[in-house]
């Protein structure tokens, strides 16, 4: 017997993306009321062209490609950033970008507080990212650091930890609660 069938976590169809790109830039007010009547004219800049892919419930992805060949923008696309001039991007479930990792930790804030605030802006219910700290704590080998406070300056290796085991958490849990 086939397995059934499942709802694809993402689906990218035929997105294409353009930039106009002026051919001259107008730097100052004074060029802006000298000229008041001059037309720009602009170049076109197809960023993404027929892009198209399916990601299943669990799956990790990952773009990968050389300089200008448009993966950020696609990234800015699939999280809403941008909008596509073609195609279609479906979403089932959240989305959590992952495009900095570490950002909002700060370190004057207790390290629950920090596990729990980076939880909530990758998606996470706060009741969510209350329920998740200790595995993040575990999963970042912070547990032992812990035992003596909960004040502790995570250095920048160890943000990226706490802030993946988060993000791991936060796509288990859309997967999990978002099923076909």
């Amino acid at each position: 017997m086939a397995p059934p069938a499942t709802t694809p976590a993402v689906v990218v169809d035929g997105v294409t993306k353009r930039f106009r790109l002026p051919r001259e830039t107008v730097h100052t007010l004074k060029e802006r009321a000298l000229h008041p009547l001059r037309r720009t004219t602009y170049d076109e800049f197809t960023a993404l062209d027929d892009v198209s892919f399916a990601v299943e419930p669990g799956e990790f992805f990952g773009v990968v490609g050389r300089n200008g060949s448009g993966k950020s923008t696609l990234l800015k696309c699939l999280a809403g950033i941008y909008r596509t001039d073609g195609g279609r991007i479906y979403m089932n479930g959240q989305l959590s970008t992952f495009i900095e990792l570490g950002v909002g930790f700060n370190a004057d804030l207790a390290a629950y507080d920090n596990v729990v605030m980076n939880g909530i802006m990758l998606g996470l219910t706060p009741k969510e990212a209350r329920a998740r700290y200790e595995r993040v704590i575990e999963f970042a080998e912070l547990d032992l650091a812990l035992k003596g406070g909960s004040r502790l300056e995570l250095v920048c290796g160890r943000r990226a930890l706490v802030s993946f085991r988060s993000l791991r958490d936060t796509v288990t849990a859309t997967t999990r609660s978002n099923p076909p």
